[in-house]
């Protein structure tokens, strides 16, 4: 069978033959989050809205989800199909955007921008996979990602 996506956003390879991204099905409210591979492909959950990644281990996947009127980090288990679980407390001035996971996995590196008006960035930030230790790393930038 054949599955068209809408609004597709937040694609991420990795050197599996596996991607995964956000989407919404062709004749379904809301969107997802998907892995495909040559196999197929298979819902992991639902409420993404933009860029994903997954964490070393396969275990967890980040991405942002539509929060009160802006982007939230959150999280979700692959194989659960459950809905993106968000990970801090709203800040209704600011998005997070980009978020990435540590080598180790430990980590999610991410980026906020503030809200209304014109967008402008509010830094780059990390915190732990589940929410602890939220620390601004810089006060601008965008799309940060580790290096190897």
């Amino acid at each position: 069978r054949h599955t068209r996506f809408r609004n597709v956003t937040g694609v991420q390879t990795c050197a599996l033959p596996i991607f995964g991204l956000v989407a919404r099905e062709v004749g379904r409210q809301g969107t997802s989050v998907w892995a495909v591979d040559a196999g197929g492909r298979r819902e992991l959950g639902t409420g993404g809205v933009g860029s994903l990644d997954a964490a070393p281990d396969g275990l967890l996947v980040t991405l942002t989800r539509a929060g009160a009127g802006t982007a939230r980090l959150a999280t979700v288990r692959p194989g659960t199909g459950g809905i993106a679980t968000g990970l801090l407390a709203d800040v209704a001035s600011l998005d997070e955007r980009w978020p990435a996971f540590s080598p180790d996995g430990a980590s999610i590196l991410f980026s906020r921008v503030a809200t209304g008006g014109s967008p402008a960035s509010a830094g780059i930030w990390i915190v732990s996979r589940t929410g602890s230790g939220l620390t601004q790393l810089a006060t601008d930038g965008a799309e940060a990602r580790w290096l190897p």
